[in-house]
């Protein structure tokens, strides 16, 4: 890979991750989902459950978590390069 396609992708994602902050901070309902999240995470914290089922939990919410991060860059990297097709059309 050259160095004029790593700046560009280090671009676009500078840009991803830009615009999924000002989603997390501006978008109303995502914020309210990210307040509601932070509030379940602290009612999940004082559960009496044991190590091993906080741990399967825990793997649970981690899957999750790293697969809607996988599904939104994707998601993004398609929308992009739809743009760029159909603005050559």
């Amino acid at each position: 890979m050259g160095e004029v396609e790593i700046n560009i992708g280090g671009v676009v994602e500078e840009r991803r991750l830009n615009t999924m902050k000002r989603i997390n901070n501006e978008v109303e309902y995502v914020v309210q989902d990210n307040n509601d999240l932070e509030n379940m995470q602290l009612l999940y914290e004082k559960l009496p459950l044991s190590r091993h089922h906080r741990d399967i939990i825990d793997s649970i919410f981690c899957c999750m978590q790293s697969r809607n991060e996988m599904v939104e860059k994707l998601a993004y990297y398609a929308g992009l390069s739809d743009a760029v097709e159909f603005l050559k059309q």
